[in-house]
């Protein structure tokens, strides 16, 4: 079996989304689980490296923070377009499809 991604949700993301992860058994950890909660998008993103997880973000700031190969992959859903199941099925179909490798210093729009 493939590596799988593991996903950091940033502090933006409800609860749910991880909820909805964890029961189709997807490796989550929330910024609230990870004791990081209103620390700066850096710092999230280089939390997020160190422990090898693609991030989960609404925030438009991460993508000018995305430079190609210094981060395990960014997945960016517009807060216009968000709905749990959304977020969810985008994320559910990318942890099956690709590997870390193929998404690191990548950006995937949902």
């Amino acid at each position: 079996m493939p590596e799988r991604l593991r996903f950091y949700l940033d502090e933006m993301v409800p609860p749910a989304v991880a909820s909805g992860l964890r029961r189709r058994e997807v490796n989550v950890l929330t910024t609230q689980e990870a004791g990081q909660v209103g620390a700066s998008d850096d710092e999230q993103l280089a939390f997020a490296n160190r422990k090898s997880r693609t991030v989960f973000t609404m925030d438009e700031d991460f993508l000018e923070m995305a430079v190609p190969e210094t981060h395990c992959g960014i997945v960016f859903l517009a807060q216009r377009r968000f709905s749990v199941g959304r977020a969810v099925h985008g994320l559910y179909r990318l942890w099956e499809t690709r590997t870390p490798d193929s998404i690191r210093g990548l950006v995937e729009f949902l």
